[in-house]
């Protein structure tokens, strides 16, 4: 829209041009009708016909059309044979063409538009300024300036200028790359499939790199405004000019462990050079056996603790030496905290627990020696027979329709397990003679009895 002191300027002016024009320079005519003159000057033509007819300078058609010229000649003829002041030739005259006007019409004469019409006039012209100047701004900076006038100019100087058609023929290019960059990531959108547990990717972007561009891309994970993390693509390795490797990086906001994550694109000619593929797992978060080889729909994925992020490379183009020239590379991630929960069953109405587990059996031992205890090791190799397993043993608890829940059992209670055969009480040893202090080999510093605090 035009600047207010633009506007305020352009309206002044056209008042001072009004001005100028109805007063300081008005209006000239030259060869007007003669309806445009006052009556008297009417008066004055009719005459100066009337007696050029008399006289046979006009024929009767002529003669007609000039007396038509002037507003109602019929009427103004009559008025002047009846006025006083009018001599007896020019009324002779009037009475000769008094038959040729008695069926013109004439041509009005302009009515002035007095006080109020020439405000109007005044005043409409600005009110149309006002409304048509915007809308014409308007359409010149948006339709014929951008167009028309601004290439021109643009032209112009760029035959002058060898560096500026450089620079702005730069430009254009980058303008053609970045327009073509956003149409395919529009297309790249509408082709993104779903991921099966995570749903939609809550970022896509897609980085494109040629020969000679500077390469350090960046951005930002966010769900509703809250951030997540960030990733982004580098070049960490060039052999000239020419890159032989693109980082993957992720930065996970709220990882409780290491937040930082890569991988690596590689062309060619890095895993063919042993000193490369060196120098690339020299980085501690790099490991050489996660290297992707660069081609058109290589995939690599850095699962991090609340991201996932997916890079893909759709297209690659390579030198003769197997060095990146160019490439386009999408990009997706996904929250995995909208991770899908499992299709759980609906839950089974709960049963009555009737299960009672068996009594264990008794254990078989060997009969007792009348004429003493038998020793210990007549226990060693003694043997429980196993408990009968239940005809009708409820099977466990599970998901599907119609098994008892889990909670059934929380109460559940078995039979004591029956008591142990008696054993015989071991033979206690004879005690230890006393040494006293002066046979303690060790000083005393085995003596553990407490000492009471005094």
């Amino acid at each position: 829209m035009p600047a207010w002191s633009t506007t305020f300027a352009l309206v002044i002016g056209v008042a001072i041009g009004l001005f100028w024009a109805y007063n300081v320079n008005p209006t000239v005519f030259n060869g007007a009708n003669p309806n445009r003159l006052n009556q008297p000057a009417q008066d004055q033509w009719i005459k100066l016909v009337s007696a050029s007819f008399q006289g046979g300078y006009y024929t009767t058609e002529e003669a007609a059309n000039l007396l038509n010229r002037v507003d109602n000649p019929a009427a103004s003829v009559q008025r002047l044979i009846d006025d006083p002041n009018t001599n007896d030739g020019e009324r002779r005259a009037l009475q000769a063409v008094q038959p040729l006007v008695v069926n013109l019409s004439g041509t009005p004469t302009p009515q002035s538009p007095g006080l109020l019409g020439e405000l109007i006039q005044f005043i409409v012209p600005l009110i149309l300024f006002l409304i048509l100047f915007p809308v014409l701004t308007l359409i010149y900076r948006l339709l014929i300036q951008p167009n028309f006038v601004a290439p021109a100019i643009q032209r112009f100087k760029e035959m002058r200028d060898p560096e500026l058609r450089a620079k702005n023929q730069r430009a254009r290019e980058e303008l053609k790359r970045l327009q073509e960059q956003k149409a395919e990531l529009e297309r790249i959108k509408s082709e993104t499939v779903a991921d099966a547990d995570l749903g939609e990717p809550v970022m896509q972007t897609l980085k494109v790199y040629s020969t000679g561009r500077s390469f350090d891309e960046a951005q930002e994970i966010e769900v509703d405004d809250r951030f997540l993390g960030q990733c982004g693509a580098v070049i960490p390795e060039t052999v000239g000019n020419d890159p032989v490797a693109v980082e993957i990086w992720l930065f996970d906001m709220f990882a409780d462990g290491d937040q930082n994550h890569k991988k690596l694109f590689v062309a060619q000619a890095a895993l063919n050079d042993p000193s490369i593929r060196a120098r690339l797992a020299s980085d501690p978060d790099v490991r050489a056996e996660e290297f992707v080889l660069a081609a058109p729909g290589s995939k690599l994925t850095i699962d991090a603790e609340k991201i996932r992020l997916v890079a893909e490379m759709t297209s690659v183009e390579l030198t003769e030496n197997g060095r990146f020239a160019s490439f386009r590379m999408k990009m997706a991630a996904w929250d995995k905290s909208n991770k899908k929960p499992s299709a759980v069953s609906s839950a089974p109405q709960p049963v009555t627990a009737s299960y009672a587990p068996p009594s264990m059996p008794s254990a078989t031992l060997p009969s007792p020696v009348a004429s003493g205890m038998p020793p210990m090791s007549a226990y060693d190799d003694i043997r429980f027979d196993p408990p009968p397993m239940p005809s009708s043993r409820p099977t466990t608890p599970s998901t599907s329709v119609g098994a008892p829940p889990m909670s059934v059992y929380d109460n559940i209670q078995f039979d004591p397990p029956p008591s142990m055969p008696s054993r015989p009480s071991p033979i206690a040893p004879p005690p230890m003679p006393s040494l006293g202090d002066e046979d303690d080999p060790f000083g005393g510093t085995g003596d553990f009895t407490p000492v009471p605090r005094r």
